[in-house]
């Protein structure tokens, strides 16, 4: 049974603890925010998590005026425009997934929470939303991957989802616009192969978490014994 702490973003597998799909991927966004000061990344978390939070309401049919605040104004009528111009059809809206490899080496237990999948336009698609303006390429080929290990944690769980299916970022801009960005096609313009990047990530998440592991063994064996403890004479006369 997957378990998520919303206030840690953790989740936890059958009780025990998995990795996100942010937290692998973070390798690939790492230079992205060194020049940013810590309280605007902040301040654009923030406002990501409010912008996420009223257009589930609005997919689920739920009343979120009382969440309306003038900064998330045009990203909530960008979300608008895309539903008016597109045909959509969600089977899953901020769903909780989880993928668990069988005896693949290099492979990790993760889990995800997918924005939206379903169909869009008549076709198969899972999707992300994003509040950011001017991705920068680091973050195109995150969401490209990010999207693919939602795809297969989706696979896995449903067993009749497409493989075909396509993969779309949905930027939403502050100036009220939005665009529909399509990372299959990142991937074959610029041949990016999204299953060889995750299976990198998360081998190298595999190795530095083994290496956590061991090192974390080593200093509990050989951890102080508290003062004053006094000595244990294992063969006594």
């Amino acid at each position: 049974m997957l378990a998520f702490d919303e206030n840690r973003h953790a989740f936890q597998l059958d009780g025990v603890a998995i990795p996100s799909v942010t937290e692998i991927l973070s390798p690939l966004q790492e230079d992205s925010f060194k020049m940013i000061r810590p309280e605007v990344l902040q301040a654009a978390a923030d406002r990501g998590t409010l912008v996420h939070e009223i257009t589930e309401a609005i997919d689920l049919d739920m009343d979120y005026e009382d969440l309306l605040e003038p900064q998330v104004m045009p990203y909530v009528e960008a979300y608008l425009d895309f539903l008016t111009e597109h045909d959509v059809e969600w089977d899953g809206v901020e769903e909780k997934v989880y993928f668990q490899p069988e005896n693949a080496e290099g492979w990790v237990s993760y889990a995800g929470i997918v924005d939206r999948f379903g169909m869009i336009d008549g076709e198969w698609a899972v999707l992300d939303i994003k509040t950011v303006n001017s991705p920068t390429i680091e973050q195109k080929v995150s969401v490209a991957t990010q999207l693919y290990a939602y795809q297969m944690a989706i696979q896995q769980r449903f067993a009749l989802w497409p493989q075909n299916a396509r993969h779309y970022a949905l930027y939403l801009n502050k100036d009220g616009k939005y665009r529909l960005y399509d990372t299959d096609e990142l991937c074959e313009k610029d041949e990016l192969e999204p299953d060889s990047v995750w299976y990198e990530l998360m081998s190298s998440y595999a190795w530095k978490a083994e290496a956590k592991r061991q090192l974390m063994a080593i200093k509990d064996k050989h951890r102080r014994k508290p003062k004053n403890e006094p000595e244990i004479n294992e063969n006594p006369v």
